[in-house]
């Protein structure tokens, strides 16, 4: 009864959020998408405020730690994204920060000495065959040091917020 309570919770609160964020993009159609997002995250804050005062949450300081921690490499990771998105060139941007994937599969097999399946062999295969065909294409509009720092973050980034996990 509680989960189809909290389902519908969240629909509603889903549905409002959508309702709120398309009227608020007609009023102020100049308006930034991160000045939107802080004050979405804010306000998702303050009610988690409120329920944790109404509730009587009790404060674990190494849960604080670990999830402070992890909020920060979660905006740093999204950031950065958002800031490689908006100098460089989108599929590319895209496709890099798809290979943060690969990542811990080869932390896996070269550190923690886990087993290489041929699916997984044939998946990164697949992806630097995605990455030079790609690459050979002449449209990659502003690729240069910056959107490099900012893509190598956010694929750094969301590597970190995946091994806190």
């Amino acid at each position: 009864m509680i989960n189809t309570l909290f389902a519908l919770v969240c629909a509603l609160f889903s549905s409002m959020q959508s309702v709120f964020t398309k009227t608020g993009a007609k009023k102020c159609p100049n308006s930034k998408s991160m000045s939107f997002n802080a004050f979405k995250t804010g306000t998702a804050f303050l009610v988690f405020l409120i329920f944790c005062l109404i509730r009587g949450v009790t404060l674990h300081i190494p849960s604080a730690i670990y999830a402070t921690i992890y909020a920060l490499f979660l905006v740093t990771s999204t950031f950065c994204g958002y800031m490689a998105l908006a100098i460089g060139s989108m599929a590319l941007s895209s496709l890099i920060a798809s290979y943060s994937v690969v990542i811990p599969v080869i932390y896996g097999f070269t550190v923690l000495g886990e087993e290489l399946y041929p699916i997984r062999l044939i998946g990164l295969a697949l992806l630097l065959i995605s990455l030079f065909i790609f690459t050979k294409r002449d449209d990659n509009k502003n690729t240069g040091k910056l959107w490099a720092l900012f893509i190598g973050i956010a694929v750094g980034e969301s590597n970190g917020v995946r091994f806190l996990r």
